[in-house]
């Protein structure tokens, strides 16, 4: 079992060390169905994939399993705002808990178990060493609260909504690996607020925002705005001709892009993943 999980890190020389290995990369869900896609938030019901990618189990469990829970353990020591629950979600935390056991037992028996007494319950979690016996609902039997305690055992980072007033409330996370955004900014928003344009750059227009630019600044941005505009026009004239946008013509009119890196462009991170 433990020869399965690399032994790695995702801090200063992550470079070096961080590798997904052959067989990790054949359960990539590879081939893409398209060559280019839009960056895009989407909410829809997981469904099982193939037998042994990565979409085969509701939870997946693969070989960089014990190093990333090893690295959310440090974050969210280093920050313990990445964590946060509403005193209203502590049940919706214990619904996670028992998704994610019930699970994982099932899907991987091998490494997790979950017995269940009543309320007594006794979970074990093989690759990770915790051998951990509970009352279910009780959260003095748990180390932490029962989102947390799960989601320090379980890859990806994962938020919980509160749906109410006809919309979604992101109420409680744990989000140690995010882009561009704060849990705890975000915490207690619905979703049309963490979705929302900058506040308020949509109400006080555009030339109070370009007051605060410098003029090298101003000049960067006209150009990724025409760039933007060019690629809008594109998409919409490619609409109305009934063809695919030729976006990689207008990026190679502007000079393409260059990737300068240091050592082969496979040993690269972003190729690694």
């Amino acid at each position: 079992m433990t020869a399965f999980f690399r032994d790695e890190t995702f801090r200063d020389d992550y470079t070096y060390s961080y590798a997904n290995s052959p067989e990790g990369i054949r359960r990539f869900p590879f081939p893409f169905d398209r060559d280019d896609y839009m960056y895009a938030i989407n909410l829809e019901p997981h469904t099982a994939g193939r037998k042994g990618s990565v979409f085969e189990h509701a939870f997946d469990v693969d070989e960089h399993y014990v190093s990333e829970m090893r690295d959310r353990a440090l974050v969210l020591k280093e920050d313990p705002l990445r964590c946060q629950s509403l005193p209203h979600m502590s049940l919706a935390g214990w619904d996670l808990l028992e998704l994610i056991m019930e699970s994982k037992a099932r899907d991987y028996p091998d490494w997790f178990s979950l017995t269940k007494d009543g309320n007594r319950w006794h979970w074990i979690n093989r690759p990770l060493g915790i051998d951990q016996h509970f009352t279910f609902l009780d959260e003095s039997t748990l180390p932490y609260g029962p989102m947390e305690y799960i989601c320090r055992q379980t890859q990806g980072d994962f938020t919980l909504q509160d749906e109410r007033d006809g919309s979604l409330w992101m109420d409680a996370g744990v989000v140690t690996t995010q882009a561009d955004w704060s849990l705890d900014f975000d915490i207690g928003m619905n979703f049309m607020e963490w979705h929302a344009p900058v506040p308020l750059a949509h109400e006080k227009g555009e030339d109070p925002v370009r007051e605060g630019w410098s003029p090298e600044e101003r000049e960067i941005a006209e150009e990724y705005l025409a760039h933007a505009r060019a690629i809008r026009t594109e998409r919409e004239l490619a609409a109305k001709e009934c063809h695919e946008p030729r976006i990689i013509e207008l990026l190679q009119s502007w000079g393409g892009a260059t990737i300068v890196y240091r050592r082969r462009l496979v040993d690269s991170p972003s190729y690694t993943l």
